[in-house]
Parts: structure tokens; C-alpha cells; sequence
């Protein structure tokens, strides 16, 4: 199954949790970061004698895996929701452990394309949807607020409002509060808590592309 193929590749653990990435490498984050935003479409490691290079590469070195790897899993049946834009560049996957979340943020809208897929597998989460008065991802005052709850093998799409209008994140809570659904007992996202998560979308070419010179992965960072 899905599950099984993505355990059968390797991972990468950049930031804060394990990624793979099939097809085009590029994460967004506050800082620049050459290693999830290469100047290149492709991730290369050469030699260097800049000590800040060689320092960042330690854990910096980021693969692409091919979407031929992926894509017999999740072409047909979501090919459709791409329409005329055709297969998206990207497959991303990561992997959440215990309580870790995602902090409230638009999708760069200069970094990818106007439809994003999200497949949850393994455990359930909640995400919050937040609409601020103004489109950035510092604003704290909001037109509307929705909690929607992603079970295992539900597919989030966001497009139109939900992909420029509102913010997605999830919150580093311990209790998952299924009781008041009626689906079965709470669960606590503790050592054992597992979820994976597949995403789907288009890496633009008006992303941010970093040089070497550019990096700034020492600085403090936010992870979305």
C-alpha cells in the first residue's frame, strides 16, 4: 500500500521532522534556507572552502526522489483535481511524531500553484483554518475560525478561499478529542503518536531561489 512504499525509501530530517521529497525539492521557511530552496531545480553537494557552507551541508543535504517512485499510488485518483494544470511538480511527505505541529500559514502564494492536496495517513489530527483581516501570516485579528479533523486516508483539497483567504496550521495539543465526534476514545499524541501526511502541489519558478552567499540556516527559523 502508500504507506508501505513511502517506509520503503529513504528519509531526510532537515527541520524538525522527517521529509522525503519526489519530484522538485523546495520547502518554504521564514529564513533562506539553500538547501530547501535551491538555486537550481536540483540538490547538489560540492566541495567547498566556506566554513558556513560546510557547516549548514552537515544536515543540509537534500535528494529528490523520482515521482515515478510515488505516482502509481496517487496519479488516478488525483489527477482529476488538477485538471488542465497537469500533474503537480512536487510530492512531499512528512512525518509527525508526538506533538509536533505546524505553525498558522498561508502556502506561499509566489511558491506554489492554486491547488494543494493533502493526504493524512497512519492517525487522525486536527487542523485549524484561520481567515485573518490581512492576508499575511503575522495577523492575529480573524474574520473566521474552523477546526476540521483529517482521519487516515481523508484527502484535504485547498484551493480558492481555503488556499488564499485562510491560514492552515495544527496546534501542539497532547489530546486528540475524538469522544466528542463520536469516533471512538481520545488519543495522546505521545511517544508512540504517528502521523504521515502527503502533499500535492506546484512548485512555481517565481520561488525563492537561494545562493550559497544567500543562506541563512544558523538563524533562528520558523518550520510551516
Amino acid at each position: 500500500d502508500l504507506l508501505a512504499e513511502i517506509y520503503s525509501h529513504p528519509w531526510q530530517k532537515v527541520i524538525a521532522r522527517r521529509q522525503q521529497f519526489y519530484g522538485e525539492v523546495y520547502y518554504h521557511t521564514t529564513h533562506k534556507h539553500k538547501g530547501l530552496q535551491p538555486h537550481a531545480t536540483t540538490t547538489t553537494t560540492t566541495p567547498s572552502n566556506n566554513q558556513k557552507e560546510e557547516e549548514c551541508n552537515k544536515n543540509d543535504k537534500n535528494t529528490s526522489l523520482e515521482l515515478k517512485d510515488i505516482l502509481p499510488f496517487l496519479h488516478s485518483k488525483c489527477q482529476p483535481f488538477f485538471g488542465e494544470c497537469g500533474f503537480p511538480s512536487q510530492i512531499l511527505i512528512n512525518e509527525y511524531r508526538e506533538r509536533l505541529g505546524i505553525a498558522s500559514h498561508f502556502e506561499n502564494f509566489e511558491a506554489f500553484g492554486p491547488i494543494i492536496l493533502t493526504i493524512s495517513l497512519v492517525s487522525p489530527i486536527f487542523m485549524t483554518l484561520k481567515k485573518p483581516t490581512e492576508r499575511t501570516n503575522a495577523c492575529a485579528m480573524y474574520q473566521d475560525i474552523q477546526k476540521i479533523l483529517l482521519e487516515p486516508r481523508s484527502l484535504l483539497v485547498m484551493q480558492d478561499d481555503a488556499r488564499y483567504d485562510y491560514r492552515h496550521g495544527i496546534s501542539k495539543y497532547r489530546w486528540i478529542r475524538l469522544s466528542a465526534f463520536d469516533k471512538n476514545e481520545d488519543i495522546c499524541r505521545d511517544d508512540d503518536y504517528q502521523r504521515v501526511s502527503v502533499t500535492l502541489r506546484h512548485v512555481l519558478s517565481t520561488r525563492r531561489k537561494v545562493e550559497v552567499t544567500q543562506d541563512e540556516c544558523n538563524e533562528p527559523k520558523t518550520e510551516y
